[in-house]
């Protein structure tokens, strides 16, 4: 089962989020970590597209997304 995790609604936190640069950590089944760099346009998008990759993409244990400023978004990830 894929969950999403917001630890902080989006309405409540105070910087920019639509337009600008963020971090998606993704870390892989084999246990790598890769740090890619990405933008947001649309938090709800962002949202249904995670639960959706990770859905389909068994090669996937979990992505978090942390804003330019470091604050963790979101992590999605596969749980039992």
């Amino acid at each position: 089962m894929v969950r999403l995790y917001i630890p902080t609604p989006v309405l409540d936190i105070p910087e920019r989020i639509h337009g600008n640069g963020a971090k998606f950590s993704v870390t892989y089944c084999d246990g790598r970590v890769v740090d890619y760099p990405g933008r947001i346009e649309v938090v709800n998008w962002l949202f249904d597209s995670l639960v959706a990759r990770l859905s389909c993409d068994s090669s996937i244990e979990s992505v978090s997304v942390y804003l330019s400023s470091g604050r963790l978004l979101c992590r999605c990830g596969r749980f039992d």
